[in-house]
């Protein structure tokens, strides 16, 4: 088919369709086909909320959902190799004990590196700690061991992790 046969193909389907078709060219590389969807779709001119407001609330959002998923993950893991601790402490296995003690303590050291990369990237951006906390469900309880609250040098690429991971998901027009 000639390229504007196939363009008033791409016209009648729907943005769905031809989004779910650009994605299908961009995994075939085809550049081709994916500008001939893309300028094939319905240009629209929209009313809305003021771009910095906007994008103040969506890094907001992507930070909560990256520290929580970040948070729950190394929670998870911490509290599996406390179990895989206690269990062993009977068992004849001191190897494996000692083992698990380590991975909990590397686990709480990531935990206290989320936590000052996270109320760093807070201050730059000028988002509330708290409301982060807050939407990532993660409220202070005595069900878990305390968080540390400091990076030794040892942490310190955690600590470099975190903080750059935690800036991607609300930097994404400027790096930090």
């Amino acid at each position: 088919m000639k390229p504007d046969q196939v363009t008033k193909l791409y016209k009648q389907l729907t943005p769905t369709e031809q989004a779910n078709l650009a994605i299908d060219a961009i995994k075939r590389f085809d550049d081709a086909d994916f500008q001939l969807i893309h300028n094939s779709v319905k240009r629209c001119t929209y009313e809305c909320l003021h771009k910095d407001y906007q994008m103040q609330i969506e890094a907001f959002e992507r930070l909560a959902l990256t520290y929580g998923v970040q948070y729950w993950k190394n929670q998870a893991l911490a509290t599996l190799a406390l179990k895989h601790h206690d269990n062993e402490v009977n068992g004849l296995n001191s190897e494996l004990k000692d083992l698990a003690l380590n991975a909990w303590k590397v686990f709480l050291i990531h935990l206290g590196c989320m936590e000052l990369a996270l109320a760093e990237i807070c201050t730059k951006a000028h988002i509330d700690i708290n409301a982060v906390k807050w939407l990532a469900e993660i409220e202070d309880s005595n069900a878990f061991p305390p968080v540390p609250t400091q990076c030794n040098l040892e942490s310190s690429e955690h600590f470099d992790f975190y903080t750059k991971l935690f800036s991607a998901a609300v930097f994404t027009d400027k790096p930090v």
